[in-house]
Formats: structure tokens, C-alpha cells, sequence
């Protein structure tokens, strides 16, 4: 399902693209950037809202292209966020662009009120829980948020700004990322049309650089706006100098990120490392042991009717290494083995 959402991602920025830039060789260029973007294959491989997220984001931002003041629009537009909103709640980043796409149309304040009743029917329906439980839906929002802030900062807020920006730039690639960069002057220009689009973006940098964690597929919706961006030079080169030019230089483009992201898909078409280990374990340690598993979240998968398995409560516990000492073995995890010192 993930992986759909993945190639409906490509579809859909060929779409705003074309709608966009009006160009089909630089519509094309932009889906190829989302489809071998390393961000995307990696996050597309995992059991993540994000991917789904970026579908119904690309949508939202094709709705709002569509907005002409008529009430169909409206309620378009309003299903289209909430519809993001409900896949996960970091969606709600998109308020700001829809409010500056319908600030640009007549009758405003209408317009807020048939859309924000069309989201609230949809989120009703797609969120069901929301009514059926409030108070447990309420606590539940509340510890997904508090998760993020758990008192417990390791990097600045310029640090986590320079993080996502440079997560998004992997994502694209550098060539595609200079080509962004060179399409912003462009898009300033028809700011009335743009503007959404550029502000999506800064919001999640802005707002997500406030949390302690950080994971860069949280600017994975932005891939493809930023996408759409880096293919407005290449309507521009198109124009003047051909098709043939502009789809050599989409071309060019792609083949940094596709490099990345073919190296990735090989290494995990086998065994990943965590197959190898759990196949060495199952292979050299005998029954019965008691095995501390540090890194439960990972999902080694011990046969549990096979061996006693400890999980460790929560990360870098002061316990662990109480707990370690009458196991027989200890799965540790990347990173955490060499911190144990003499336990070892």
C-alpha cells in the first residue's frame, strides 16, 4: 500500500507540474525526481504515513491550483486538507498554504466556512475515533505531539533548520536542488500562483526544526512541490533552446539521486543486517537462553517460544547494563555496543 502511495506520488507531481510550469518534458523531469529520489524510495519502503501524506498533499496542492472563488472549489479544496490532515496530523502544516491560495479569491470568509465545513465532514468520516471517543482521541494527539518534545534537546534550532534543509536537498539531489534554487526568482514572479507552494516548505522547516526528534522523512511532502519548483527552469530552457535540451537537463538532474537510490534498493533486494543477525542467533544460541533485546523497536523477531527474551523499557537505560549482567547475551543495536566498555 505504501509503495502505491509511492507511485501515485509520481503521477500526481507530473500533474501539478504540468498545471504549473505547463511544460510536459519538465512536468516529466519533476515526476522523475520524486520516483528516484532516495528520500522516497527509502521512506516508501517502511510502513510510514509520510508517503501516504505526500499523495494527499500533492492532491491538496492540485485542489488549490483549481480554486475560483466557486463553492465546488471550496469544498474541494477543504476535502483535499482534510483528507491530509487524517492520513497524519502533521498535515495541518497545510492550513497556511490553503489559506493564502483562497485569500487570492473573492468572498473569503464563505469560502473558509463551506471549506472548513466540507473538512470537518470528511475528518469526521475518515476519523471516526475523533467522536466516537473524544477525550481517548485528544490524549492520543496530545502524546504524538509531546513525543516530539521530550525535554531532551541535542541540537539547536538552526541545527534541526540545517538538517531538514539539507534533507530535502538530498532528497532532490544537488543538480535538481541548484535547478529549485534557480527556479525561486521565477516563481516570485507569479507569487499569486506560487506562493502555496513555496510557503509548504518553510512551514515544516520552520515548525519541525522546534521538536527534539528529527527524521528526514518528516519534509518528505515538500519532495514534491519542490520538485515541481526545480522543473520551472527547465520549461524556461525548453522555451528557448527545445524539448531535447530540457529533457537532457532533467535527465542530468536525475542521475545524481538515482544513483543513491539504486545502490539502496540493491543492498536490501538480499538480507538486510538484521536478518543476518537474527539467522546467526538462531544458528549458535542455544535454547533457553535469556537474550536483553536493547533495541526492541527494531523488530528483530526472536522466537520467543524458543528463547527468554528482556526488552529493555525505554533507550540508554542506567538499568541495562544491571539487566545485561544475568543475560547470556545482549542484542545491542547499531551504535549502542560501544558504550558497554569492560561488560563487553
Amino acid at each position: 500500500m505504501i509503495a502505491s502511495f509511492g507511485v501515485l506520488s509520481v503521477a500526481l507531481t507530473f500533474l501539478l507540474a504540468r498545471r504549473l510550469v505547463g511544460s510536459v518534458p519538465a512536468a516529466l523531469a519533476a515526476a522523475a525526481l520524486v520516483a528516484v529520489s532516495p528520500l522516497e524510495v527509502v521512506t516508501a519502503h517502511t510502513l510510514r504515513p509520510d508517503v501516504a501524506l505526500e499523495s494527499f498533499t500533492l492532491l491538496t496542492f492540485l485542489a488549490l491550483a483549481r480554486l475560483d472563488g466557486s463553492t465546488r472549489a471550496d469544498v474541494r479544496a477543504g476535502v483535499a486538507v482534510a483528507t491530509a490532515i487524517s492520513t497524519k496530523f502533521t498535515g495541518v502544516l497545510l492550513l497556511p498554504s490553503f489559506l493564502l491560495a483562497r485569500a487570492a479569491w473573492p468572498r473569503l470568509l464563505r469560502g473558509l466556512a463551506v471549506a472548513g465545513g466540507a473538512a470537518l465532514l470528511v475528518g469526521a468520516l475518515l476519523t471516526p475515533y475523533a467522536w466516537l471517543n473524544p477525550g481517548g482521541f485528544l490524549r492520543g494527539a496530545r502524546y504524538q505531539v509531546a513525543f516530539h518534545y521530550v525535554n531532551r534537546v541535542e541540537h539547536g534550532y538552526l541545527d534541526n533548520a540545517g538538517f531538514f534543509l539539507g534533507s530535502l536537498a538530498e532528497g532532490l539531489g544537488w543538480p535538481a536542488t541548484l535547478l529549485a534554487l534557480a527556479g525561486l526568482p521565477l516563481a516570485w514572479r507569479e507569487r499569486r500562483t506560487w506562493g502555496p507552494v513555496l510557503l509548504l516548505p518553510a512551514v515544516i522547516v520552520l515548525v519541525m526544526s522546534t521538536a527534539d526528534w528529527r527524521y528526514a522523512r518528516f519534509v518528505l511532502p515538500a519532495l514534491g512541490p519542490m520538485a515541481v519548483l526545480a522543473a520551472l527552469p527547465l520549461a524556461r530552457l525548453q522555451a528557448r533552446r527545445g524539448t531535447l535540451a530540457a529533457l537532457l537537463a532533467g535527465a542530468l538532474a536525475c542521475a545524481w539521486p538515482l544513483r543513491t537510490s539504486w545502490n539502496y534498493s540493491a543492498n536490501i533486494a538480499g538480507q538486510i543486517p538484521r536478518d543476518r543477525a537474527l539467522d546467526w542467533i538462531e544458528a549458535e544460541v542455544p535454547s533457553g537462553s535469556v537474550i536483553l533485546d536493547l533495541r526492541p523497536d527494531i523488530g528483530l523477531g526472536l522466537d520467543r517460544r524458543r528463547y527468554e527474551v528482556l526488552e529493555a523499557v525505554e533507550r540508554r537505560s542506567p538499568l541495562d547494563p544491571l539487566v545485561a549482567a544475568h543475560a547470556d547475551y545482549v542484542v545491542a543495536g547499531p551504535g549502542l555496543s560501544r558504550r558497554w566498555g569492560p561488560l563487553e
